[in-house]
């Protein structure tokens, strides 16, 4: 072979030997890298291969062996309600789905129980649904009480009360173990636990500011806080219902605002009144709650409205509405004996008697004494039903003092009303009212203008000035209730409402005495006055120098005069009375 030849065969071995190399490079680097998940591509034609000594990863398959929440990022499990699912069975449903989101960065599919599908193989069931699992754990829960168990592919979470509903979840969400990546979710298929909630009181947020902390009695707290600004008590509000609280009432009147919260034993009644910027803070049971709403849809609305005076003889005090459903509201009734109300109502209806609320104003003996006498003698009577006794009473405590008219023990009388509720109609709802709440009675409407909340701090000082105040309007006709106002509620009244007091008929404060103060009545400009009191006290009581000047008031605005005294005297709301006033004035004048 000649040299050339011999290089030029050099030269293609030498090329051949270098191609291998290359080819046997390309075959390392396929081998280890990484095998291709089954569960997402379909193998290729090269997967027919004879495998090699390099070892692959297991494709990942679901542990069915737990309950998965997650399974390679999906979600694989529903939230259950019942078909007619509650307020609260919806909020925790609500409250679980915002912590899985948190956690496990999914939002929460939602399906009606009837609605159930095979789509997502595990079910957590939230609250009362139809199954025997949930029924049974339900019927082993106490007072506050809370469950989460399993079932299979099925949780069931269950609950006696909206915070232990959201504290269980809470519970629940801490408990899912997750993997580094945050892939797969799951807990074991035999979990289960249960918790108690705080008592929802504890849940309430406190008030950071400082603030004066008063026991109100019966189980009863007032919070009074200054320089309270309209956004920090939005503030506030916003905190009370973030922590479970319900609202269930709201309402904003001039520089005022009152916001009603309830939980399950309790209610939150919160209150800012604008003139003065303060905010105030009830706490009480439940069932002293005073409800927006007390009518009843099958109750026709066919009487004439009125009011009727209950005789008195003396400087008394008591009222009898009737309203257009045919259920009357008592406002005080005066002294004890006589069964004077009794005989009044008896008078007005002959039948069934239905007194949907009675207010006692405050605890002087010239008001209540007359509802003690009621209830002890017909508390057994069936043609008679009292539906709620409504009040706003402070600690007893708070009625010792040294008033104007000497050494007043009016905490005695506060503790009479209620040992006699308890021994006589103790089934009756004992009902706390509050400033700026309103209830509906059908078509008549209640309003709360004064308790001795908006005199708190300071101590009383007189017990006429923890009167409790209402306006009832129906028919289109206001009449302002104000028993004993004095010199200290009434410009509260007055700062608090301004024109708002305006109203048809008015009852003069204390009988004519101690009248408040002229500004009130400027407020109220009512055509039609009523004096609780006889005519000969009357007569005096209007020319008495130290009142002319709120007497003059009143009577600017007067074109019918009504003077209680020891006679039934009824006033009808529509139409009004034709004018009298000059003919009254003239009769006092010749007594």
């Amino acid at each position: 072979m000649s040299k050339i030849m011999i290089r030029i065969t050099a030269i293609i071995l030498t090329l051949s030997f270098f191609a291998s190399l290359l080819v046997a490079c390309d075959k390392t680097d396929e081998n280890v890298t990484e095998p291709k998940d089954e569960a997402t591509e379909a193998p290729t034609e090269e997967s027919t291969e004879e495998p090699t000594e390099t070892p692959t990863k297991p494709a990942e398959t679901m542990d069915e062996s737990r309950f998965n929440f997650l399974f390679k990022k999906e979600l694989t499990c529903a939230f259950v309600l019942p078909d007619n699912s509650t307020d609260d069975e919806n909020a925790v449903a609500e409250e679980l789905a915002a912590l899985f989101l948190s956690k496990l960065k999914k939002k929460s599919v939602f399906v009606k129980e009837s609605e159930l599908t095979d789509a997502l193989p595990y079910a957590i069931f939230i609250g009362n649904t139809s199954s025997q699992t949930a029924k049974d754990a339900i019927a082993a829960l106490g007072e506050r009480d809370a469950a989460v168990v399993s079932n299979g592919n099925k949780l069931f979470l269950v609950f006696e009360s909206l915070s232990g509903g959201k504290g269980a979840a809470e519970a629940l969400v801490e408990e899912i173990d997750t993997d580094k990546a945050l892939k797969n979710a799951w807990l074991p298929l035999d979990f289960s636990l249960k918790y108690k909630a705080l008592p929802e009181i504890d849940l309430l947020p406190a008030y950071e500011e400082d603030a004066t902390v008063i026991d109100s009695g019966l189980n009863t707290e007032l919070l009074v806080a200054n320089w309270v600004s309209e956004n920090a008590f939005e503030d506030y509000c916003a905190d009370i219902e973030a922590a479970g609280f319900k609202k269930d009432f709201d309402r904003e009147e001039g520089e005022n605002h009152f916001v009603t919260f309830l939980a399950e034993n309790h209610y939150v009644y919160v209150y800012r009144t604008g003139y003065n910027e303060q905010m105030r803070r009830v706490i009480a049971p439940i069932e002293q709650y005073a409800r927006p709403d007390y009518t009843e849809p099958e109750r026709d609305e066919y009487d004439m409205p009125y009011i009727a005076s209950i005789p008195q003889p003396s400087s008394g005090e008591g009222y009898i509405l009737r309203l257009p459903d045919g259920r009357f509201i008592i406002f005080d009734g005066g002294y004890k004996d006589d069964d004077r109300v009794y005989k009044t109502l008896r008078e007005l209806e002959s039948k069934e008697i239905v007194i949907a609320a009675w207010f006692i104003s405050h605890p002087h003996g010239d008001h209540y004494p007359a509802f003690i006498d009621f209830i002890k003698n017909h508390s057994h009577d069936r043609t008679i039903t009292i539906q709620s006794v409504m009040h706003n009473f402070t600690h007893y405590d708070r009625y010792y003092i040294n008033g104007s008219a000497g050494k007043d023990t009016s905490g005695d009388s506060i503790k009479e009303i209620y040992e006699a509720i308890e021994t006589y109609v103790p089934e009756v709802p004992l009902i706390k009212v509050h400033t700026g709440q309103m209830m509906n009675f059908g078509s008549t409407t209640v309003e709360v203008i004064y308790t001795i909340e908006d005199l708190m701090p300071k101590t009383i000082p007189n017990i006429n000035d923890s009167s409790l105040v209402i306006r009832v309007t129906m028919a289109d006709r206001s009449i302002m209730l104000l028993a004993d106002t004095c010199y200290d509620s009434g410009p509260i009244m007055h700062k608090m409402w301004g024109d708002h007091l305006k109203s048809d008929i008015v009852q003069v404060a204390h009988h004519g005495m101690w009248p408040s103060v002229a500004e009130i009545y400027e407020d109220i400009k009512a055509e039609i006055v009523l004096f609780p009191d006889l005519k000969k006290n009357v007569k005096s009581w209007i020319k008495d120098s130290r009142w002319k000047s709120v007497m003059d008031v009143i009577l600017s605005y007067a074109r019918d005069i009504y003077i209680s005294g020891d006679a039934l005297e009824i006033i009808e709301f529509q139409p009004f009375p034709e004018n009298n006033k000059d003919s009254v004035l003239h009769m006092l004048e010749n007594l």
